[in-house]
This record gives C-alpha cells, structure tokens and sequence, in this order.
C-alpha cells in the first residue's frame, strides 16, 4: 500500500494529472504530496551519509514530526536518491546533479531556518 503512495507522488511529479478525488478515495490528503516531497528533499539535500549540500545537514527529527502530520514515517518511504518519477527519471538526483549549487540553494531557500515552507528542516552545519 506505501509504495501505491509513493507512486502516487511520483505520478503527480512527473506531470501525471491527479484530481482530489483519486487521493480521497484512498485516504491520502493532497497535503501528505507536499509532506513527502519535501520531507524527501530534506533527506536528499540535508544526509550527511552523502554530504550533497555540505553547508547545512538535514533536522530529522523534523522530517519525523511533518512526516507524522500525515499519518506516515521514513521507513515508509524510498531512499531520496533512489526515488523515480512515474517516467522513470530521477525525482531530486537529475536536478542535482543539473547544478548542485542552485539546487542547494532552493533547498536551502525552502526549508531552511527562513525557508518558505511550513517547517523548518534544514540548519546549518
């Protein structure tokens, strides 16, 4: 069923249209879309295992608490880097790997301490 969702993200990545409908009819909040695309940026750009973005590290428990907003937990979701769109490319590797300044900085802009999302995730190292 958690892959089913993830799939469902992913779908919604790669330009798939998906009405409120399709998410309600099996429970899933439009909001937990956001939830898991971001929490999955934190982990990607933050992961000090892989050290993509070195001037900042990812708050886990953080990404724990907005995951928990939705009824889910990492161990439910992929590993970031691993993670494909419904086309088959890369969700958050391409865009690195495209510019991984800029793409550190979105990171960064997003979800660090003055980011634009709802929840801080990212800090500085």
């Amino acid at each position: 069923m958690t892959k089913l969702y993830v799939a469902a993200a992913l779908a919604l990545l790669s330009g798939s249209i998906m009405t409120s409908d399709t998410f309600a009819a099996d429970g899933w909040a439009p909001s937990a879309y956001d939830v898991i695309l971001n929490t999955t940026l934190a982990q990607f750009a933050g992961n000090q295992k892989y050290n993509r973005c070195p001037r900042f590290r990812v708050i886990d428990e953080a990404t724990r608490a907005e995951l928990a907003t939705v009824g889910k937990t990492a161990d439910m979701l992929t590993d970031p880097g691993e993670m494909i769109r419904g086309d088959g490319t890369p969700l958050w590797a391409s865009k690195y790997n495209e510019d991984p300044s800029a793409f550190c900085k979105m990171a960064w802009e997003l979800l660090g301490p003055n980011g634009s999302y709802k929840r801080q995730m990212l800090e500085a190292k």
